[in-house]
């Protein structure tokens, strides 16, 4: 096949090395090869092979060589050709691979929101049929590839476009070692996260290679950068060489008419520049979170969830019911107990009926006012009741008693009688519309109540797309709102992802459709409400529109598996989305709640529910807290609202991680060390060194301060060339604050928060050289002595002061190198407060 081998100069912008330009490689063969480089990444698209290289200019070495570009369509079917017991999702389809193409490059300027640069696009021609396009841009100073696409239909009829594979290869990271290579996959949702050796992976989302070679250590991450009609997967396969397929992917695909041009919203990232694993998958999560304008919002308060207080096979407390009184006693609860003064409270109600005909579709105050729960958590009546008969009452109620109204929907979960009165809400237009099995035959639903007990079929459900069904969800939300409503909980969401398609937008794909799930929600609630998917579709497509996304079915316990989940997707938590192990019992656990939970288990719980997800949901009433219990609760509220997340800086080195580490400054560290064993552990960890390999990674010429939080105890000064070494108990999670050792008066903690001084003190304490003083300002809580460390590095104290409120300094008896800033108020207040330092000769 003839291929075009001409192209479009330019002259590229300064920050560019050279410019595009066509390189013959042998007189003989007249390969010809377009190149694109920013100084640091080049882009080599061959276009006699079909095939592009990517190479670190600094390092002259390829780390993805001989790449092809692939697409998949198939046939475009009217929605009405499509019979009951077949879906859009089957049929033929045609692969096109760009070896087989005519292909040209085009080259230009290109600007999104990470900024201007330039692009190199692959034009891949198959004959009259269609034309993919993938576009490769390098930025200024970059190390990344931000790569999309565009496919134009040559043909005479509509397709349907399954599928693109941006980069297909057998050669990723050619020159490195892959003996010790270790991939982490980036997969959503409920599905495991780890590390993977010399095995077949399919990752959705993202994937990182890392090359553990401690001489000659490189990474590569590959993974989605935008979403709008594609979920993404990287499939990869040690094989004989290392391939890689980076692909975008939807069952339905998205229809494109003859002679019109698809330009997607979907892009993809590449890097093989950054050679630690943690810095590449960190700059991963920020560019994706710049291109994809992601603003979530923070759950710096803990929810209660009626639910979970109720059901008899976890909270089981028959002093709570999952209604609208029942929730707003709970609120007075919560008031009366104390916790009010540390931040709100967000309360969950749980309108979850499982007959056939039920709550969900419609949404509205009339039927969940008639239906209840009938199964493990008995709701007599309905889930709206009076006093609190409509949505706008019952949420009033809740902020009125200091609290934030939460509800529960179930997007995809039928409801008969909604289906029966709007058919052309569902799916195919059709109110029963079955799902057969592999012997074209009907199935009941395999849920536990649903199927087994009110024998629901396996069937279609609500459509997204639908114009009418749209204007019915924003009469819902609009509902909510006027109820102050501002978080819903999606359970079962996976079933409102049309697999089969149906959709009344024939140019939506499957994934389109299902963000509308929550796209809709959030236009009706507005930016400021919390969104919340159950472990979902395994796909990020839903980032940016949800404010959580929950890793574990139901359960009030920690889990190691669960927590090394979490703790692996270090790099999206509190940045991307809020990730949530679901509830957590802090009393009492087990099937009759017959097993207390230890004040150690307690603290380890919250510091590990704090330390790797983004929320804590509490599934036991405050009126059974202790003031213990409640006092501990407290040290984790509120949670902190930035995107600062903590490193399993184990990850790359041990199977479940147990050290992690918030990294507030070069010189401030918050360290986490958890013993999941049943025996004493001495952990040892180096302070400085490659923390890709399990080091602190911290300055080897300076010495830290070591402060425990839930001991109340100076852990020990280490130098930056030795290690910090530290026993921890069976099942303790140890919260250690590190400081750089500095040659003045500085804080090393507070009792505040577990944080110790990142939340509570919001101006730090900075040392003032002409006055000998270090001055801060704290928040600190009414009728509660706060206290804040100082290391005295050779001074001592001799006054303190603090506006409005009464403060004392001590030297400590035991370590007459601390002293203890104690400040007393008498309401929630901000406190500016000082202390002034003589050099110390003697005490």
């Amino acid at each position: 096949m003839l291929k075009n081998r001409c192209c479009t100069m330019f002259v590229g912008c300064m920050a560019f090395v050279g410019v595009i330009s066509q390189t013959p490689l042998g007189a003989a063969d007249e390969a010809t090869k377009f190149t694109l480089s920013n100084g640091l990444v080049e882009v080599r698209i061959d276009t006699q092979a079909g095939t592009y290289d990517l190479i670190d200019v600094v390092r002259s070495e390829a780390f993805v060589k001989d790449a092809e570009v692939v697409m998949t369509v198939a046939p475009y079917r009217e929605l009405v050709d499509v019979k009951q017991g077949d879906s859009e999702a089957g049929g033929p389809v045609t692969t096109y691979h760009s070896k087989d193409a005519s292909l040209r490059v085009e080259t230009g300027p290109y600007t999104s929101a990470l900024g201007t640069g330039r692009a190199v696009t692959l034009v891949s021609t198959f004959g009259q049929d269609a034309e993919l396009r993938v576009r490769f841009v390098l930025y200024p100073g970059q190390h990344f590839l931000d790569v999309g696409w565009a496919c134009r239909n040559g043909g005479t009829e509509p397709v349907r476009l399954r599928r693109v594979s941006v980069m297909r290869t057998n050669q990723i990271l050619p020159a490195c070692n892959h003996d010790n290579l270790k991939m982490l996959n980036g997969n959503s949702g409920g599905a495991m996260n780890r590390i993977f050796v010399n095995e077949k992976v399919r990752a959705e989302n993202n994937m990182l290679y890392f090359a553990a070679h401690r001489d000659r250590p490189r990474s590569l991450v590959l993974g989605g950068l935008t979403y709008a009609d594609y979920r993404k997967f990287v499939e990869s396969d040690p094989g004989q060489n290392l391939g890689a397929d980076v692909c975008a992917d939807d069952p339905v695909g998205r229809r494109i008419d003859p002679g019109q041009t698809y330009e997607s919203g979907d892009r993809f990232y590449i890097d093989g520049l950054t050679d630690n694993p943690f810095d590449a998958l960190e700059t991963y999560a920020r560019t994706y979170q710049t291109a994809q304008g992601i603003d979530i919002n923070a759950y710096t308060f803990p929810s209660t969830c009626m639910w979970f207080l109720a059901v008899k096979h976890f909270g089981g407390d028959t002093g709570s019911v999952n209604d609208t009184p029942g929730s707003v006693r709970e609120m007075e609860r919560i008031a009366a107990s104390g916790f009010l003064k540390y931040g709100p409270m967000a309360v969950r109600l749980v309108p979850d009926c499982y007959e056939q005909n039920n709550e969900q579709g419609w949404w509205d105050d009339e039927h969940w006012r008639m239906h209840g729960r009938k199964e493990r958590c008995i709701v007599e009546g309905g889930h709206i009741k009076a006093p609190y008969e409509t949505t706008e009452k019952w949420g009033l109620a809740i902020i009125e008693r200091g609290g934030i109204p939460f509800t529960y929907f179930e997007p995809g979960v039928r409801s008969e009688d909604y289906a029966e009165v709007f058919p052309g809400h569902m799916l195919f237009n059709d109110p029963h519309r079955y799902i057969l099995n592999s012997q074209g035959q009907r199935q009941v639903e395999g849920h536990a109540i649903r199927g087994k007990i009110y024998g629901a079929m396996v069937q279609e459900s609500y459509d997204y797309t639908d114009a009418d069904f749209i204007r019915h969800l924003h009469d819902v939300y609009a509902n909510l709102c006027k109820g102050g409503v501002q978080g819903v909980f999606y359970d079962y969401p996976d079933r409102a992802f049309p697999a089969r398609g149906g959709m009344e937008d024939r140019y939506a794909t499957a994934t389109a459709a299902y963000r509308n799930v929550f796209r809709i929600a959030r236009d009706g609630l507005g930016p400021v409400c919390y969104l919340q998917e159950r472990l979902g579709i395994g796909s990020d497509a839903t980032l940016g529109l949800v404010d959580s996304v929950r890793t574990a079915g139901d359960t009030n316990v920690m889990r190691p598996t669960e927590i090394r989940k979490a703790a692996l997707r270090w790099y999206k938590n509190r940045r991307l989305v809020n990730y949530d192990m679901d509830g957590k019992a802090l009393l009492r656990y087990g099937a009759r709640q017959e097993q207390e939970i230890s004040t150690q288990q307690r603290r380890t719980i919250l510091t590990l529910s704090y330390g790797i997800t983004g929320r804590l949901l509490l599934t036991e009433s405050l009126r059974l807290f202790s003031p213990e219990a409640l006092h501990d609760l407290s040290r984790v509220f509120p949670f902190h609202d930035t995107a600062l997340s903590a490193r399993p800086l184990d990850a790359f080195v041990s199977e479940f991680p147990s050290v992690f580490d918030f990294a507030m400054s070069k010189d401030w560290h918050q360290l986490i060390l958890h013993n999941d064993s049943e025996a004493i552990r001495e952990f040892t960890l180096p302070i400085s060194g490659d923390t890709a390999f399990g080091a602190f990674g911290l300055d080897a010429d300076k010495d830290y301060y070591c402060y425990d939080f839930w001991h109340n105890r100076f852990a020990g000064r280490v130098s930056g060339r030795g290690s910090l070494t530290q026993s921890v108990q069976p099942g303790e999670a140890r919260m250690l604050s590190i400081h750089a050792a500095v040659s003045h008066p500085q804080w090393i903690s507070t009792d505040r928060h577990v944080m110790q001084g990142y939340v509570d003190l919001v101006e730090k304490p900075q040392w003032d050289i002409a006055t000998q003083s270090l001055h801060a300002v704290s928040n600190v809580i009414e009728n509660e002595p706060y206290r804040v460390v100082i290391a005295l590095n050779g001074c001592k104290p001799v006054k303190a002061r603090a506006d409005g409120a009464r403060v004392t300094i001590s030297v400590r008896r035991d370590n007459t190198d601390l002293a203890d800033l104690v400040i007393e108020s008498d309401a929630n207040a901000r406190i500016n407060w000082s202390v002034t330092f003589n050099a110390r000769s003697s005490l």
